[in-house]
C-alpha cells in the first residue's frame, strides 16, 4: 500500500466512523478561505471545535480545505495499520521515507496523533488515540500540520510569532520559547491593544496581513500573577499553565513591523535597531522547527516579509506597563 492509498483508506474509515458516532461540522472562514472541519464523536468535537469559535462562518461555497478528524477511543475502532515501519518515526513528528510530493505526513509519538495530507487534494486526515488524552497545546492550536501544509499551497504560511496591534495595524513578535513573546502579547491585550496570537499566526505575505487562526492563548503561572485581570479569562488550568481567551481578540490586521523580544531582566524596556538578517533569523527558522507545516516556500515568503518591514530588538524590562507602551509606540511609529 502506498502512502496515498493509505490516506484514502483512512478517509474510508472516517466515513464509517462518522456514520456510527456522528459528525459535527464546523465551517469557518480563515484568511478569506473556506475551511470545513469534520469531527467524529461528541467528545472530540467538544475538545477541539472551540479553538475556532472566533472565526466567521464560511459562506456556502465549496470548502477549500476539509479536515476529517476522529479518535480511536471515541469511535471504538482503530485506524488501519500504516504502510511504514515504527523505525521511520523521527523527532518533531517526522516520518522518514515518505515522498512529500505524494503525501505530507506527521506523527506525534508522545500524543499518538497522525496527520496526513495529499498535496493538491484539499483534504486532510487526522487521527488520535483518545480525545481525553490530547495534549493542551493541541487543544489550543489544533491541526497545525494540516492547515500549514494546505496554507503553503494557497500562498499563506504559519509563523511562530505573537501578534498584537491597534486600529487595524499590528507587529510580529517572533521568538523561541522563553523569549517573552507570550507574556508581552497578553500584557498588551490586557492594556487595551488588539490581540491576534501569542504563539502562532497565519500570514499572507503578499498583502502583509496577519490572521488569527485560533482563539486561545496560554498563560504561565507567573504571567497570571503579573497580570491579575487574566484570571477572569482562564478557561482551565493544568500543571501550572492556563488556557485563556485573551481580551481584544481580532481576526486580522496589517503587519507594519517586526519586534524581536528578549528578556533583559532590567527594570526598563529598551528598543534597538535590528537588521533584516536578524529579523529573518528570528522569524523563519523557529517557524520551520516548530512543525507548523511550513516548508521551503514558506521560508522564502517569511524571508521576503522580514526584509520588507522595519525591525527592532525589543529588550523587555520587568515593568509590563512600560513593555506595552513600547509595543504601542512601535505600532504607531510604523503605521502609515
Amino acid at each position: 500500500m502506498t502512502g496515498a492509498e493509505y490516506a484514502e483508506a483512512l478517509r474510508g474509515e472516517f466515513s464509517a466512523v462518522g456514520a456510527a458516532v456522528g459528525v459535527r461540522r464546523v465551517d469557518v472562514e480563515l484568511a478569506g478561505h473556506a475551511i470545513r472541519i469534520e469531527l467524529a464523536g461528541p467528545a472530540l468535537a467538544d475538545r477541539l471545535a472551540p479553538a475556532f469559535g472566533h472565526l466567521s462562518p464560511a459562506s456556502t461555497r465549496v470548502p477549500e480545505l476539509t479536515i476529517e478528524a476522529w479518535d480511536r477511543a471515541g469511535a471504538g475502532r482503530a485506524a488501519p495499520a500504516p504502510p511504514w515501519d515504527v523505525a521511520q518515526y523521527a523527532p518533531r513528528d517526522q516520518i522518514h521515507g515518505i515522498d512529500p510530493r505524494e503525501l505530507r505526513a506527521a506523527y506525534d509519538l508522545g500524543a499518538s496523533i497522525l496527520s496526513l495530507y495529499r498535496p493538491g487534494s484539499g483534504v486532510g486526515a487526522w487521527h488520535a488515540a483518545d480525545s481525553a488524552s490530547i495534549p493542551r497545546w493541541v487543544v489550543r492550536t489544533p491541526f497545525r500540520h494540516l492547515i500549514g501544509w494546505w496554507a503553503e499551497e494557497v500562498g499563506l504560511t504559519f509563523a511562530h510569532a505573537a501578534v498584537v496591534g491597534r486600529d487595524g495595524s499590528c507587529i510580529l513578535l517572533p521568538g523561541r520559547s522563553g523569549s517573552g513573546k507570550s507574556t508581552t502579547a497578553l500584557a498588551a491585550a490586557v492594556h487595551g491593544l488588539d490581540f491576534l496570537a501569542d504563539d502562532v499566526c497565519l500570514l499572507d505575505t503578499t498583502t502583509c496581513t496577519a490572521h488569527a487562526p485560533y482563539q486561545w492563548a496560554k498563560a504561565e503561572a507567573d504571567a497570571v500573577a503579573r497580570l491579575p485581570s487574566l484570571a477572569s479569562t482562564i478557561v482551565d488550568t493544568e500543571e501550572g499553565q492556563s488556557l485563556v481567551r485573551p481580551p481584544n481578540l481580532v481576526r486580522s490586521a496589517t503587519v507594519v513591523g517586526i519586534a524581536l523580544p528578549t528578556v533583559s531582566g532590567q527594570p526598563t524596556t529598551g528598543v534597538l535597531p535590528a537588521t533584516a538578517a536578524e529579523a529573518v533569523f528570528a522569524l523563519a527558522p523557529s517557524t520551520l522547527i516548530e512543525g507548523n507545516g511550513a516548508g521551503v516556500a514558506s521560508f522564502a515568503r517569511l524571508a521576503q516579509l522580514a526584509r520588507a518591514l522595519p525591525a527592532v530588538h525589543l529588550q523587555l524590562g520587568t515593568d509590563l506597563a512600560e513593555v506595552v507602551a513600547a509595543v504601542d509606540g512601535l505600532v504607531k511609529r510604523w503605521t502609515r
